[in-house]
């Protein structure tokens, strides 16, 4: 059975316009949401992280942990979605083993995700710095105590 077909005929649904906000990061969070039509971008302050479509889980972290929501939703399209509060959550999980094992399938993706961005960014960070000139005076470029040329500060002496 695909995911989506779970919640055709849900009574807990909601239509949201195109340029809406579902929720903002750092909001209280007591349902999350699953997109059953229409897109949204999901930022982590400015920077879009993710592009929901069809059956993309929304909010789940901020239900599952009883913590503010980590990032903000704002819809591209016009969207559908159903809305699962905890009661809903823990007896979606009870009744359709499937729904917990695919919740936890996408916040592994995304911790992955998250995971490589951010050695990705280490690797640039690392990259950059070894492309920096050494400065005087630092430790990349420092001489030991009492061996500088004193004509030219951070220059060693070569006996």
């Amino acid at each position: 059975m695909e995911f989506i077909e779970l919640f055709r005929g849900a009574r807990k649904t909601r239509k949201i316009g195109a340029r809406e906000v579902l929720f903002r990061q750092g909001d209280p969070g007591t349902e999350m949401f699953v997109l059953l039509a229409g897109s949204a971008d999901i930022l982590i302050g400015q920077t879009i992280v993710e592009m929901a479509r069809p059956g993309t889980i929304l909010g789940e972290m901020a239900l599952i942990d009883d913590e503010t929501r980590s990032a903000t939703v704002v819809t591209r399209t016009p969207c559908h979605v159903v809305s699962l509060d905890k009661d809903d959550f823990d007896r979606l999980i009870h009744d359709q083993p499937q729904f917990a094992r695919h919740v936890l399938k996408v916040v592994v993706q995304r911790l992955r995700r998250m995971n490589q961005a951010l050695l990705a960014s280490q690797t640039l960070d690392a990259s950059n710095a070894a492309n920096q000139p050494a400065v005087a005076g630092t430790a990349a470029s420092a001489a030991e105590p009492g061996t500088e040329d004193p004509d030219k500060p951070g220059k060693p002496v070569h006996p």
